[in-house]
């Protein structure tokens, strides 16, 4: 897991404990200054990741329920409004949680229409359902669908950057060929016509989804009690490549990070004694300042890098509400603490008929199959 701002001039909570270290993939992904500036096209500025964040805001936070309502699919791990504990990530992992505690917006690349026919390559193409101007109110409809599909544009390109940048690290300092080959399909590197295999300008073939999530302010699980307070989100890790993480200032809730390892690949090693560090950020003073993001490596890259880099476990906890007293006062952090958490987590993934070929097995299967592979396993885990 690490957070870097727009710029990269800062490094907050880097884990790159994994064995092998490299070196050069971690210092490659810190210094992003020569990819990820707006004036190059890559970057995104302050000014669209807080539009983004008070649209998401407006309609997770602020909007009545029958507004989201009107956005639920048949498909909503993929699409569409998930209310709040209809999900569990828990099962990402193979393991037993509870249902996650939050509410989940949803949207990604869309299937292509061609002679009035949907044409669709993979399971995560599918239309995006956004909130009528019938349930909401016309211009903030309008303003959250201009402002989102713009977001998740932008955002997209920047991940196809973070992603290049680690994989050629990887790529240049790993003497490993089967790593280096596996790896090299992410980063885009081997020729041009890869180049659009995640988020190249031309291509929408990609499978990255942008999910939109709101914490509520004392949202809790009714079996936990004062001296521990159960996961709004248990502990798991991310299915794809990335995951590139923005979220707002609001601490009723707050992400944790496993300090040691616990996970590669999708599958905890130990469920016990596992040490949680909260993935802290510096205070954004101002609106224009860079804005930070926090990039969780994902199972599939984990797995292509042969463990280079580890799968990110990390959960979501809920903080203490703060005394009415103290918000009276005007405490600043008190009213953080009582405020919502808003987030825009963008997770990628790669072109569904992409090779994907797995260090040391050698085996070769579409990113599809992979990935259908990889949640068969939790799957099975969860049925012993």
């Amino acid at each position: 897991m690490i957070s870097i701002s727009e710029r990269a001039q800062a490094s907050v909570d880097v884990d790159v404990d994994a064995q092998p270290r490299n070196e050069t993939a971690y210092d490659m992904v810190i210094d992003l200054s020569a990819y990820c500036q707006p004036s190059d096209g890559f970057g995104v500025s302050a000014t669209l990741c807080n539009d983004a964040l008070r649209a998401a805001r407006s309609f997770l936070h602020e909007a009545d329920e029958s507004v989201r309502r009107a956005c639920l699919t048949k498909d909503r791990a993929r699409r569409g409004y998930s209310p709040i504990c209809t999900e569990n990530f828990a099962s990402l992992i193979g393991e037993q949680g509870p249902n996650d505690l939050v509410k989940k917006y949803r949207i990604g690349p869309e299937p292509n229409h061609a002679n009035g026919q949907i044409q669709s390559i993979s399971s995560l193409h599918q239309p995006n359902q956004w909130p009528t101007e019938e349930s909401w109110d016309q211009d903030k409809a309008h303003i959250f669908k201009s402002t989102i599909e713009r977001y998740f544009e932008t955002i997209c390109k920047v991940a196809d950057c973070i992603l290049r940048v680690i994989c050629e690290g990887i790529i240049a300092e790993n003497k490993n060929t089967d790593i280096a080959e596996s790896v090299r399909v992410l980063s885009g590197s081997s020729n041009t016509a890869q180049n659009d295999t995640i988020h190249g300008n031309e291509s929408k073939n990609h499978t990255s989804i942008l999910t939109l999530l709101g914490y509520q302010p004392g949202s809790r699980h009714k079996k936990g009690h004062k001296s521990y307070m159960r996961p709004l989100i248990s502990a798991h890790t991310d299915v794809g490549v990335l995951t590139v993480l923005r979220f707002d200032g609001g601490k009723c809730a707050a992400l944790e990070r496993a300090a040691n390892n616990a996970a590669s690949c999708g599958n905890i090693i130990s469920s016990e004694n596992i040490e949680w560090i909260d993935v802290n950020l510096p205070k954004v003073l101002d609106d224009d300042d860079d804005p930070i993001f926090v990039v969780n490596v994902g199972d599939c890259l984990s797995e292509l890098s042969g463990g280079t880099l580890r799968s990110t476990l990390h959960r979501v906890m809920p903080r203490p509400l703060p005394h009415p007293v103290e918000c009276e006062k005007g405490n600043e952090g008190a009213a953080a603490a009582a405020a919502p958490r808003t987030c825009l987590a963008l997770f990628v993934g790669l072109e569904p008929t992409a090779s994907v070929k797995v260090p040391h097995s050698g085996e070769v299967l579409s990113y599809e199959e992979w990935r259908r592979q990889r949640i068969a396993r939790a799957t099975a885990v969860m049925k012993r």
